[in-house]
């Protein structure tokens, strides 16, 4: 099973799912983390990405991804 680690872009994410909450509460919520997944999924359905490579999962990072943070 694919899972995608994403650093959205703060700017528009929070256009789309921000709700009057901070960028961490956001990206920390379930069900916005879903909502994003089946946005990506349609996104790489359309651009013909095969379905093997498509995430059925996603985790939502704040940080971006740096030897300092451990993450990458």
């Amino acid at each position: 099973m694919n899972v995608a680690i994403i650093v959205p872009n703060e700017e528009s994410f929070m256009k789309e799912y921000g709700n009057g909450r901070t960028f961490e509460e956001a990206c920390a919520d379930i069900d916005t983390a879903a909502q994003f997944l089946k946005a990506l999924n349609l996104f790489a359905r359309k651009d013909g990405i095969k379905g093997y490579e498509i995430p059925m999962a996603c985790y939502l990072e704040t940080e971006p991804f740096s030897v300092r943070t451990s993450i990458g």
